[in-house]
């Protein structure tokens, strides 16, 4: 990845200090007022975010581009983009509201939970299991309601640059048992709370550099951190989702859990841990398109020259760059 400047870090935290004081100002309204109106609020600054927010708003246009060819019209990438930015206003809502509900009210935003036998399968022989998820739905909510469900986890997460702003967003996160860590957090640490019996939440689905496999038939860079502790510990992974519904609830979604091989050839298995986890969220994104984070430079690393030798065999790098910019 590339470095932060000095100015950029500066930038994005006097960016986060705005934050935090605009949420702390609206909190309190937005956990008193009725959940329909505030839901309508998070759709507003949407859209105003689609209007101003200029540089997301053209990656969500180029990643549509990408994974969708042709098959969409410039207008209706450009209406799922604007969705993208409605359903994060949402999610960004509901995140202030957590720390207002309670258990009983938690579960009754979930009206269905699918796929819910495969936690079950990974819970009942008492080990640790690690949730692999994405920036689908109201990815923040799904800790929170495993937590009320008795599953809370530890969340590695890339932490605000901000101390202030981070602090406010982790309170949030660690409501009803949770706990969280920052990325870069020593193996060893998770490790020994796999051993533990700890569930341990990660992301599979920001820029990196550390495999590239391919993403809605695009190679891209991807984590392997959720496959490397598989293999050294055995557990499964298990792909978890909390994607919103048309009249605003939740429903949960549990993939098939992924075992690993740990008799098999490392880099392989890590391989192959990854490409399923990876292939369970693309599934998901194309069933819920306007509720991933298509915001974010997905394919920043992949279509860095550096990185072209180390895309796998029979993909179109020229091609799909020229797609990938827009010409």
């Amino acid at each position: 990845m590339q470095p932060v400047t000095k100015k950029g870090a500066l930038k994005n935290r006097v960016w986060q200090r705005f934050l935090l004081a605009t949420f702390k100002s609206i909190t309190g309204g937005i956990q008193r007022i009725d959940r329909t109106k505030a839901l309508r609020l998070g759709v507003n600054l949407g859209r105003i975010g689609y209007r101003v927010d200029q540089r997301r708003r053209q990656y969500a246009l180029k990643n549509l581009h990408l994974a969708y060819g042709d098959s969409l019209t410039r207008a209706e990438r450009e209406t799922l983009a604007r969705q993208v930015f409605e359903r994060w206003g949402e999610s960004t809502i509901d995140f202030l509201r957590i720390p207002a509900l309670s258990p009983a009210e938690s579960a009754e935003l979930v009206t269905a939970v699918e796929g819910r036998e495969h936690l079950e399968a990974v819970r009942s022989d008492g080990r640790g299991f690690i949730v692999v998820t994405g920036h689908l739905g109201n990815f923040e909510f799904l800790g929170r309601w495993m937590a009320d469900q008795g599953v809370p986890s530890t969340a590695i997460v890339r932490e605000p640059s901000d101390p202030a702003f981070a602090a406010y967003v982790r309170q949030i996160r660690e409501y009803g048992g949770n706990e969280t860590l920052n990325r870069g957090t020593s193996p060893r640490e998770l490790l020994s709370r796999l051993r533990a019996g700890r569930v341990v939440t990660l992301g599979i689905d920001q820029n990196a550099t550390e495999s590239f496999i391919p993403f809605f038939n695009v190679p891209v860079g991807t984590v392997t951190g959720p496959a490397v502790l598989a293999f050294r510990t055995g557990v499964a992974l298990l792909p978890a989702y909390c994607v919103r519904e048309p009249d605003n609830s939740y429903r949960i979604i549990f993939d098939t859990p992924i075992e690993p091989a740990t008799k098999e050839d490392r880099d392989a298995e890590i391989l192959r841990l990854t490409h399923a986890a990876s292939d369970s969220l693309e599934r998901m994104v194309r069933r819920f398109p306007d509720q991933w984070l298509w915001l974010h430079n997905r394919w920043k690393s992949a279509f860095d020259p550096r990185n072209r030798e180390r895309w796998p065999e029979d993909y179109n790098y020229e091609e799909l760059r020229s797609r990938w910019e827009g010409k």
